[in-house]
Order: C-alpha cells, then structure tokens, then sequence
C-alpha cells in the first residue's frame, strides 16, 4: 500500500515543490520510499509515490514507465493475477523492468487502453497515469472505491493546474486551500454522508469507484464509470453457496500474497471468522487481531472471537480499550481521517491499527463489504419488510434503523426518486434531525439554501430500477456509507496512519460480481440475512458464529462527563458565528447526565459529528496546513 501525488500543469519549479510537500503529507503511508518523476518537454505533468513495500521490496518502485517513458504511472493498491497476466502480457511483446505488480497497468493501458485496462486488473488500487504521445492524463479507482484517490483544480497565472493525492491533507498540502464547503456540509448534517465524489472541503472531489477520469492541460475534464452489469444466477442455492465459497477461497489465496507480515481482523462475526478460517489454510500460524471493550458485554465480541481462535488454532491477540484510552485518542483520529465520525470506533480502529504496526503487521485481511454484497444489515431486512429486525439489533437503533422519532426533515424527494423511503436514510434522517439542532440557526438555515434532501434525492434516482428494495437500499447505501466512511474513514485513513495495509477478501472483483448476480432470497430468507453466506460457510467454522446475527462494529456509548464534554465548546467552532451552537450543546450534555440509556446511545452520533467537525475545523480550516505553499 502507497500514497500517490500528481500535478497536471503549472511552472516546472512550483510543480517540483508541490508534489514533495504532497508526498511529504503522505509519508506515513509509504514509509518505505519516496521518489517522483517529471517530465516537462511539452508541458508539466510530475507524478509522486511514497511506498509500502508488501511485494516485490526490492525491486518495486515507483512511478514506474515503460521503456521510453512514453507512459509512466503512480499507483497505490494492490493487483492479483499479477504472473498470469504479466506472462500474457510478455508473450505480447511487452518488456517489464520491476517485479512490482503495478507496472500491470503500463502495458496494460499500452495494449487495451484506458477502459480495456480497467476491464483486465484485479483488485485494490487508485492510480494516476501521464501518457506522454497522447499528452493525457489518466486517473482511475477499483470499482467498490477500496482506495481513496482525490482532485481539485487551482488557478495559476491564469491556467488551470490539476492536482491528485491519496489524501485530502495532501492537496492542501500542494497548495489548496482548505475551506468548508456547504453544499457538502449541507447533505452530511442532513443524511451524515457528504454525496458520492463530494469532499467536506471546498473544490476537494473524489474520483468515483470504477471511474476513469481522462485530463489535457486545458480542456474539460472526462469522466466515465466503468461498471459491468452482472449475468442473473441461473443455478439453485445450494450451488451459489459452492460458488460464494470457491470465489471467496480464491480472493483470500490472492491476498495472503505478501513478503511482509500479514495478520487477520478478527471480530467474532460471521464475516471476519471466515476469511480468518479461510486464511488459516493457507497460514497455520496466523496471528488474529480482536477488540475488546472493556466492561461493556453488550459491545464486546471477545468471547465469540477468542472462541473462534482457539477453534481455528490462530494465535489470538486482544487490544483492550476502556473509554479513557478511546476519548483520548479521538481528535487525533478524526483529524487523521479529514471525514466526520459517529463512533468512538475511530478511535478503536486507529488504536488497534497502532498496536499492530508496534507488532511488525503490516497486512491485515478484513471482512469490510459482506455486509453491502450479502445483505447482512439489519436495515435492508427491514427494506425487505422483515418485520420487528430492531429487537435484537439495539445498537444500531438510530444509526442504521430509525427510531420512529418525530424528524424534521421531509424525506418526500427521496421518496419521489425511488418510490420509498430506503431504512437507512431514514435513520440517517433523525440522526440529521439531532445534529441540526446543535448547528448555529443561522449556519443552519445557509445549509438549507443548499437543498441538501433534494439534491441526495436527485442523485440516488438512477438507482430507481435497479432492483427490489434491499436491492435499491443496498446500492445506495454503498454509494454513500461504504465508499465514502467505513472503506475511507474507517479503513483506509485509520489503517495507513500506521502503515498497515488492510485487504477486504469480499470486495474482491469476482466475488463483487458473483454476488450481484444472486437474487435477494438468496441473501435475506425469512428473517435470516446473509443467509447464501451462511449456508458457504457451513461446516468449518464454528456453528455458533455462522448462526450469529449481524452485529456492527461500534463503541459502547461514552459516559459524556459534563466537565470534559462542556470543555469542548471553547473550540473555534463554537464561537459566536461559527458552525456550532454552544448554547445547543451545553443543554445537551446537561440533559443527558443521568437520561435513560436509550436516550444517551441516540444522542451520541449526533454529539460525535458535531465534536468531530469541531476538530477537523482547527486541523484543517481554522489555520493554514502545515507546509502549504503561500
């Protein structure tokens, strides 16, 4: 895993210091190595790479071109199928001058183009590629967006300058200014996610999952998705199960490939226990990580994940957390993810991410994506009209599920476009409502100028005939929740900050589109989810996990000390005339001393956002980042 920078236009001398402050940002990502290549013969294009090396450490690097430099690319990721295609590749005629698997995609592009190349490449990656004949740049992201991969535009001298990092903190970094920007800010107070490709920050996009975008200095930019539509399964259930097994057999094959030390993410759930049991077959020592947190039954799965451990005879390590450790830690994670958060499981995440890397880990295989593809959330079986899905699923009342309270936002737009209301917006929609009514009323009514319900509502109706109600709830649910926070806030940014590599088995590209070709009773049969996952994994690992419900991964609600929580209104963001009310949310923690649990567990999500915009406001927006170009 790496960290890519790119500048597309400018001065030659600004170019050369934008992309070193760019790759400076990003080092905790590649601490292996940095390098950059230029080339300004007909005009300025430079590419830069900090490196994590996993494969091929000696002989890796990056940008990496072809024989006249007539074709150079950045990649971060990494690609599967790397000898088979590379053997194709040179029985073509094509010359390689690493072992890295990123040199794929050079002659990749070189012998199918900028779509053939996509078609041909096999798992995570974002990368940006300069084509020296076509003077065209290339940028592109895998198709579920597991890699992160951002862009601005900045004016220079009058002409436009492109800019690409891994990392929003980067562009600033190179030069862009860090500045809220509301139309954003406006759908994620609404619905907590900002829209797909949009960033908190003012002129910050993000390239698309499965998007190819082709750049000229000086002409529009062009933007495609590349998203093959699935062959609907023909065959019975029994027989998808055979299918879900072997394909998921295979993706974790591939990623268990590694010349460093490479762990498994353990929870105790249905999804991590079989990657973890299928990489087991091919490690017999490998090392589980777990979370633990502590004097919280209800949130803790150590039991059910040191039970599975023993089963699978993994050497089972446990980072224990108490809510001190996780409170502590919180500002420097959200600051480190640029993202708005909900949970203290930011916090987990980059502690336990910590503890790995002090541990020499630098991969770790992950169960992210089952969920999106097999429909394991309590709300899309609530979507399916699963009847009373909120009794057993008490965590994720409010966050996932809504509560039934009184909102005051009109969701009717987004029942407009997709001819219901999907579960989980309109859980978000009360969560919206909450942390609302800790903005400023008149931040607040600037937000609203922005029609945020109106424009979510425009931009998730394409999905309108895309299927059935989980079908549409689960679509639009990746496009917003799995792309944008639990792969990027969650994963990628907790995950990097310590140069951990995280490789979601189930987000390979052939389980990806094997799972979209099953039907939704495949997945959800009577109140059961995940259910054609469940009937894959029947008979090696243990029953009581294969049977469990889906239990996402969240901290137990804070205690919310009035003292340390009321501190936290001195911040820039809650001066008169900043985003947040003060008033709002000092009467809001002075409520919740002592309010039933129900009460304080809805309310956190919505203390959480507004805390969390308050710290990315002094990271980020109230002062210049550091290094910035004048």
């Amino acid at each position: 895993m790496c960290g890519v920078v790119a500048v597309l236009g400018g001065d030659p001398g600004r170019t050369s210091e934008q992309v070193e402050r760019g790759l400076h940002s990003l080092r905790h990502r590649g601490p292996n190595g940095k390098s950059a290549w230029a080339n300004s013969k007909s005009q300025t294009v430079a590419l830069g790479h900090v490196r994590l090396a996993t494969f091929a450490v000696a002989s890796g690097h990056q940008p990496v071109a072809d024989e006249d430099e007539s074709v150079v690319v950045t990649c971060s990721g990494e690609l599967y199928d790397y000898a088979a295609t590379r053997q194709e590749l040179e029985a073509k005629g094509h010359r390689f001058s690493t072992g890295g698997d990123c040199e794929l995609i050079v002659h990749l592009y070189k012998e199918y183009g900028p779509l053939g190349c996509m078609r041909r490449l096999r798992g995570e990656f974002a990368f940006v590629l300069w084509d020296e004949r076509e003077q065209r740049l290339m940028a592109a992201r895998d198709g579920m967006g597991v890699r992160p991969l951002l862009f601005a535009e900045l004016a220079v001298d009058g002409d436009s300058q492109w800019l690409f990092a891994s990392e929003a903190s980067a562009l600033f970094a190179m030069g862009v200014e860090a500045r809220w920007s509301h139309r954003a800010l406006s759908v994620a107070a609404a619905l907590q996610y900002p829209l797909a490709g949009e960033s908190l920050f003012e002129g910050v996009h993000h390239v698309l999952p499965g998007e190819v975008i082709l750049q000229r200095a000086g002409e529009p930019m062009t933007r495609q998705r590349f998203q093959p539509e699935p062959t609907p399964w023909t065959g019975s259930f029994e027989e998808a199960a055979e299918a879900v097994r072997a394909e998921l057999e295979g993706a974790v094959r591939a990623r268990m490939r590694s010349e460093v030390p490479v762990a498994a993410l353990l929870s105790g759930g249905l999804d991590s226990t079989m990657v973890a049991a299928l990489a087991a077959q091919e490690a017999p020592t490998l090392t589980a990580y777990t979370v633990s947190f502590e004097g919280n039954v209800a949130y803790d799965e150590l039991a059910f994940a040191a039970s599975t451990a023993k089963h699978l005879g993994l050497d089972h390590q446990v980072v224990s957390l108490n809510e001190r450790a996780l409170a502590e830690c919180l500002p420097v994670a959200v600051a480190q993810s640029a993202g708005l958060s909900i949970n203290h499981h930011i916090a987990a995440k980059y502690l336990l991410m910590q503890r790995m890397h002090g541990d020499g880990v630098v991969v770790a295989l992950t169960g992210e994506g089952a969920d999106e593809l097999f429909y394991g959330y309590a709300h899309l079986r609530s979507d399916a009209g699963v009847a009373g899905v909120g009794a057993s699923n008490a965590a994720s009342a409010g966050l996932m599920l809504p509560t039934d309270a009184p909102s005051a936002l009109d969701l009717g737009p987004v029942q407009g476009a997709l001819g219901f209301v999907p579960t989980w917006v309109r859980a978000k929609g009360e969560l919206g409502a909450r942390f609302r009514s800790l903005l400023q009323p008149e931040f607040r009514a600037e937000l609203d100028t922005h029609r945020p319900i109106e424009r979510f509502a425009s931009s998730v109706a394409h999905h309108r005939d895309s299927g059935d109600a989980p079908t549409v709830g689960a679509r639009t649910w990746s496009d917003h929740a799995l792309s944008g926070y639990i792969l990027g806030t969650l994963s990628d940014r907790m995950e990097l900050a310590h140069a951990v590599e995280g490789r979601p088995a189930f987000l390979d590209q052939r389980v990806v589109k094997l799972a979209a070709s099953l039907p939704t009773e495949f997945k959800i049969r009577g109140r059961l989810e995940k259910a054609v996952l469940r009937e894959a994994a029947k008979g090696w690992i243990p029953e009581d996990v294969r049977q469990r419900e889906k239990h996402p991964f969240l901290a137990p609600p804070t205690s919310y000390g009035a003292a340390a929580s009321l501190a936290e209104t001195d911040r820039d963001a809650f001066a008169p005339g900043g985003m947040l009310s003060s008033r709002a949310f000092t009467e809001r923690v002075q409520a919740l001393q002592g309010a039933p649990a129900a009460e304080r567990s809805a309310w956190e999500p919505a203390m959480m956002l507004a805390l969390s915009l308050s710290w990315l406001h002094e990271a980020f927006v109230a002062r210049p980042a550091v290094g910035a170009l004048p």
